[in-house]
């Protein structure tokens, strides 16, 4: 299988498999957040794909804790205090970004550099 076609593949999976990890979120509650079993997806997205994917994934990640927190309620007194959780764990998704594109950076160099001497 050529390599464009298995990395479209993966992040095609990867969609499906965060918007179940959003369902099952929607299904847990109001009480329970599974914002950090979003961290998955985004990190093997951003190794995959990229920037712009992996900046997609936690757009979508974060939306989805949007949707589910608006649906089925959240624990905070307002809106506005969940809204700011939500944009916590966006730049926690961004800093995972950055951290998976610095390990995809050194694989496209080789494991080589990975290895300690």
């Amino acid at each position: 299988m050529r390599r464009p076609v298995r990395d479209a593949l993966a992040l095609g999976i990867l969609f499906f498999l965060t918007l179940g990890i959003g369902t099952l979120d929607c299904a847990v509650g109001r009480n329970i957040s599974l914002w950090f079993v979003y961290v998955l997806p985004i990190t093997l997205a951003a190794a995959i794909g990229g920037l712009r994917v992996g900046l997609g994934f936690s757009l979508l990640s974060a939306g989805l804790l949007v949707a589910v927190g608006l649906a089925v309620g959240h624990p905070f007194p307002t809106d506005g205090y969940f809204l700011f959780e939500v944009f916590g764990d966006l730049f926690a998704y961004l800093i995972i970004v950055a951290l998976a594109l610095g390990v995809r950076e050194k694989l496209h160099h080789g494991l080589g550099e990975l290895l300690p001497s």
